[in-house]
């Protein structure tokens, strides 16, 4: 994949926030026996579950072992989304400038 590909994805989500993301999350893991939904916040918690005909399962991205033994459907919220495509592009920018700097010290 191209680093371009998930700037173009990242991109989408800044830009469209406040467009129904979350509401279609929503509609989708209702009609679903068993789904998890992986969010960034308590806050969305509470979103999720105040705005849904039934309790939602969430877990954090936050939690290393989140998804440590699970068998069921996940969705990723857009916000959880955002900040794992932000920390990817983060640490990406981080190791080649790493790089670049130990080839710099090599010649």
């Amino acid at each position: 994949m191209e680093i371009q590909s998930l700037l173009n994805l990242r991109q989408y989500y800044e830009i469209n926030r406040q467009v129904g993301n979350t509401t279609t999350l929503i509609r989708g893991v209702e009609n679903v026996e068993n789904a998890l939904v992986l969010v960034h916040s308590p806050k969305i918690q509470r979103f999720l579950n105040q705005n849904s005909k039934k309790n939602i399962e969430t877990k954090s991205i936050e939690d290393p072992l989140c998804l440590v033994g699970v068998r069921k459907p996940v969705v990723i919220d857009n916000a959880a989304m955002s900040v794992l495509l932000n920390y990817t592009l983060q640490t990406i920018a981080r190791l080649e400038r790493e790089n670049f700097e130990l080839r710099e010290k090599i010649k």
